[in-house]
């Protein structure tokens, strides 16, 4: 979907956001009223202006046309102002709109792009929405201007403007001969810009990696490199302007000349009167700029289109569905099945191939394999971030897919290995998403349980320290016992733990873990881990190989038929020997 070819894009999904927006059209219709009113009052005024200069100046009925229409045409040159006003209420709209959709989004379509990119889509393609609204209303203008300008053009003198009209028109064809260069400055600027601000918020965001690598002058290379295209291109888009402006001046003298001694040899016929030269002349001049405008608004609306159809074909996906048949609080049972489930995140690769296991309530479930077994993967399908590919997934004997998405995740808890903090407070961070009021007393002894309490308190502001983006002021492990502690004040009923421990020292780990089964006992709880000693004591242990269960039981049953789960155990158990003995 990123890769979208300068020529590939398309009106709909952009008709669509539009719609979905709930725009206020009726102060569009509005300003739409205004600019044909705005148009006509200036084409009078000019027919006007050429009776005044032809001596009508003492004709009181012309004298008072003249005087309302100036008026009334100052007063419409505020037009701008409301067009502003708008603008602003539009754009508040698109984004919201964006913002909404994007975050109704299922994950699997969040895991395509680059995170930085989307950014850009909810900000700045968003506010070009508006845009492309008002480029089609000034090209709606332009049209009308011009058709009223040739109309009262002809109506004076038919055969004066049929001289005029074909030279403006062969204007018009030429520059949209030119529509190609222009299409591509602006396709090829917005490019460039979406890469610059990739780079900037890759390498910003991961400056300790360029640091260590010492590659500060080879990304600085790579930044110039990015800068200087788009040099070259605001150049080519110099150079292009130049050619236009000129070739804009070489039109002007040409119908200029063509008014002049036109009209002029007319009048010596008596074809022509002074006042009607007069307006031929001031409609000569306007007609340029309002052919070009015509054509720069139509080419400006296709550079536009192109800048918003990532974030309107984004927003027309498919929202996940969050509202089921039935919310969980309405189902007894919390056993967990996977029945004949298989799973592929690219309708080709089976990361789980038709997989049977059962998660009995109240007990611990571990999972074990090498990675690429499919042990993140069986949790993702458990917290319901994807639907299996072919098989079911159910609780007690209900298919999840029945069940509120809102509902069946409030329940749950999922604790990942580098778990992604918010920018903001260590407060703020373990009360995300919580559903309940939470006391103080619960904060501390959440806190207390994730071993996070003591250096909560050595930060100078304890609970309300910032921790900078993404947590990047707290070590790994610290971010870690944050995240624990954020699902721990959730209560969750079903605890899902991945890798959660893995960043911790031997000595955090261990209270951590044993906090965790103090505060899940008789819930139930399904972990995936490495460290083999610290599931030993699970109720059952899942092996996993290329997707299949290969053995399933408790850590003695395991330890005695699988020679697998016995190599791979022994062989820690003489790591941690070898490693304590050295310490």
């Amino acid at each position: 979907m990123e890769k979208r070819s300068r020529r590939e894009s398309t009106w709909r999904p952009l008709f669509k956001l539009l719609k979905d927006s709930h725009l206020p059209w009726w102060l569009y219709l509005i300003q739409l009223v205004l600019v044909v009113l705005s148009s006509q009052l200036f084409v009078s005024l000019t027919e006007i202006t050429g009776a005044v200069a032809q001596g009508l100046i003492t004709d009181q009925d012309v004298v008072r046309r003249y005087i309302i229409y100036s008026v009334l045409l100052i007063v419409l040159g505020f037009i701008p102002l409301f067009t502003s006003w708008v603008h602003i209420r539009f754009d508040r709209l698109i984004q919201q709109t964006a913002w909404r959709k994007f975050i109704d989004l299922p994950l699997r379509v969040y895991e395509k792009f680059v995170p930085s990119s989307l950014i850009s889509r909810v900000t700045t393609d968003s506010l070009l929405v508006s845009l492309i609204i008002e480029q089609m209303m000034s090209f709606f203008q332009a049209g009308l201007f011009m058709a009223m300008m040739i109309y009262s053009m002809q109506g004076m003198n038919l055969t004066l403007t049929l001289f005029i009209v074909p030279t403006v028109i062969l204007y018009v064809l030429l520059l949209l001969l030119a529509s190609n260069v222009i299409y591509s400055i602006k396709f090829d600027t917005q490019q460039n810009m979406s890469r610059f601000t990739l780079f900037l918020s890759e390498k910003l965001g991961n400056m300790k990696i360029v640091k260590a690598a010492a590659a500060e002058a080879e990304e600085m290379t790579r930044g110039m490199s990015i800068n200087q295209e788009r040099f070259k291109i605001a150049m080519r888009e110099v150079k292009y302007d130049m050619v236009m402006i000129a070739f804009q001046r070489i039109v002007d003298m040409i119908l200029m000349a063509i008014v002049i001694i036109g009209g002029s040899f007319m009048i010596q016929k008596g074809e022509l009167d002074l006042g009607e030269l007069i307006v031929f002349y001031m409609f000569t001049m306007e007609m340029p700029s309002t052919f070009q405008m015509f054509v720069q608004t139509l080419l400006e609306m296709q550079g536009t289109k192109g800048a918003t159809a990532m974030v309107a074909e984004i927003a027309a996906l498919p929202a996940e569905q969050i509202e089921r048949e039935i919310g969980l609080e309405e189902i007894p049972e919390r056993s967990l099945e996977l029945r004949n489930l298989s799973f592929s995140y690219d309708g080709e690769t089976k990361i789980l191939d038709s997989l049977n296991l059962s998660i009995p309530e109240g007990k611990t479930t571990a999972i074990i394999g090498a990675s690429g077994s499919g042990k993140t993967t069986i949790l993702k399908l458990l917290e319901r971030f994807y639907e299996p590919s072919s098989g079911e997934l159910l609780i007690g004997e209900t298919e999840a897919e029945r069940i509120h998405l809102d509902s069946w995740r409030k329940s749950f808890g999922y604790v990942i290995q580098n778990s992604p903090l918010l920018a903001g407070t260590i407060r703020e961070n373990i009360l995300y998403g919580a559903n309940r009021e939470i006391s103080e007393e619960d904060l501390i002894a959440a806190a207390k349980k994730a071993n996070a309490y003591e250096f909560i308190m050595d930060l100078p502001d304890g609970f309300d320290s910032e921790i900078g983006e993404s947590g990047m002021k707290l070590s790994g492990g610290q971010r870690q016992r944050i995240a624990i502690a954020r699902a721990i004040i959730g209560e969750p009923e079903i605890l899902l733990l991945d890798e959660a421990t893995a960043n911790m020292d031997a000595a955090n780990e261990f209270y951590v873990t044993e906090k965790i089964r103090e505060l899940m006992a008789g819930k139930t709880m399904v972990i995936v881990a490495h460290n083999l000693n610290t599931i030993v004591d699970a109720d059952q242990i899942v092996l996993l190989e290329a997707g299949k269960i290969v053995a399933i039981g408790p850590h003695r049953d395991l330890y005695q038929g699988s020679p697998y789960y016995r190599r791979i155990f022994d062989l820690q158990a003489a790591c941690s020997l070898n490693t304590a003995e050295e310490s």
